[in-house]
């Protein structure tokens, strides 16, 4: 069968469907993740994308940093710090190009807005930028606000989180998502108001952190 090759700006070479053979182990160039079929590459330079990574947008607007739009790098900076999880990348990412000093991970950049795992928790849990914080009891005193602490790892670092507020249920996206290694299938919420790719709704369908 006669596959036709793709180009991606990220690559200067065509860019061709490939099979796994059996025990391979190859990451994406895009999201540093274990490849899964379906794939293309340039074998000649062992780069490779999932088919879904292909069809990232290249712009998106996102809730995280109203002020600009982000765009995708393929070279960003080395090391940049992902203000969602806070781990160092050095594949694909997006970047706010105003000089914002403001830098995600594509995959952290494509989580989606709500999550629900029964396992972990009852409630659905909503996508938040920064900790979220409560009043200490006995007092009227605002600047007295207590940062919730992680419900997995007890710490309160500055990451994004997944939160349910009814119960007051805090969990690191990177606790939450390291902590279920075989949740590998997430609805990708739609921050692009421009989905010229018939593939968009696909995108990143096969991505862990």
């Amino acid at each position: 069968m006669k596959h036709e090759g793709k180009y991606h700006f990220s690559h200067e070479h065509i860019m061709i469907p490939i099979e796994l053979d059996e025990d391979d182990e190859v990451k994406c160039n895009a999201c540093e993740q274990l490849l899964t079929e379906p794939f293309i590459g340039c074998p000649p330079c062992q780069f490779f994308l999932h088919e879904n990574c292909f069809h990232v947008p290249r712009s998106m607007d996102h809730p995280s940093h109203p002020s600009h739009p982000l765009t995708l790098d393929p070279t960003p900076p080395h090391p940049y710090t992902c203000n969602a999880c806070g781990s160092h990348g050095k594949a694909f990412g997006f970047g706010c190009g105003a000089h914002c000093e403001f830098h995600l991970h594509l995959r952290c950049a494509i989580l989606p807005e709500t999550f629900s795992y029964d396992d972990e928790h009852p409630h659905g849990l909503e996508l938040v930028f920064e900790p979220p914080s409560f009043k200490n009891l006995g007092t009227s005193d605002d600047s007295q606000l207590v940062k919730i602490p992680c419900y997995i790892c007890n710490e309160n670092q500055v990451s994004w989180l997944y939160y349910c507020e009814a119960c007051e249920y805090v969990a690191h996206l990177k606790c939450l998502l390291s902590k279920y290694e075989e949740m590998e299938s997430y609805v990708v919420s739609d921050y692009s108001s421009d989905q010229e790719d018939d593939d968009y709704d696909d995108i990143i369908q096969n991505l862990r952190i």
